[in-house]
């Protein structure tokens, strides 16, 4: 299979690429910088460089069978100012909406699309148990969320499936959440993160 990936050098990204390729996919990456991405990804991945617009777009979706949707402004780490939700919306809810864009103008029909979301869409509901089928929360993440998986549907018009991937924290080496939760543990000053219940 021919996979056109998003955010291929986020943390998920760096980890899913050199899966798809030992899985025997070859991946195409659409990427901002292209020097780092090489750098990150190695040889064996065909770079699309961001720069070139739409165009590059659905030259590089031509041929491509699936879609991996990983695009968007890190969410943690910063101070969420009214720019900075400006930003995490657009990387995500606008992205996706010219993604699927590029995927109708390019002529190609994949079969699948897994595009991101997170469990931030249910809101804090404390211990109440969650399903795919829970009503979705209403605050800034939820909201984002619902939109967010929103402008991934009409792909379904196009006939492919649509797989929404509502990752929670994410925690692995070299990345993700727990690179910035573990430094004041390694200066002794870390403590239990909530009550345990969460």
């Amino acid at each position: 299979m021919r996979v056109f990936v998003t955010g291929a050098t986020g943390f998920i990204g760096r980890a899913l690429v050199p899966r798809l390729q030992r899985d025997g996919h070859t991946v195409v990456a659409w990427v901002r910088s292209p020097a780092r991405a090489r750098n990150l990804l190695g040889a064996d991945a065909e770079i699309v460089d961001a720069a070139g617009g739409d165009a590059a777009m659905r030259a590089g979706l031509r041929g491509c069978t699936g879609i991996v949707n990983l695009a968007g402004a890190p969410i943690a780490g910063r101070r969420w100012t009214s720019a900075r939700r400006r930003l995490i919306e657009h990387s995500r809810v606008q992205f996706t909406e010219s993604l699927v864009a590029a995927v109708a103008a390019a002529g190609v029909r994949p079969k699948v699309l897994v595009t991101g979301s997170a469990v931030g869409i249910y809101g804090d509901r404390g211990a109440e148990a969650l399903t795919e089928t829970s009503a979705a929360g209403d605050d800034f993440l939820a909201r984002l969320c619902v939109r967010w998986e929103a402008a991934a549907q009409p792909m379904e018009n196009l006939g492919a499936r649509v797989v929404r991937l509502r990752t929670g924290v994410v925690l692995g080496r070299g990345g993700g959440a727990l690179a910035q939760m573990l430094p004041p543990f390694r200066l002794g000053v870390g403590g239990p993160l909530g009550t345990g219940r969460q």
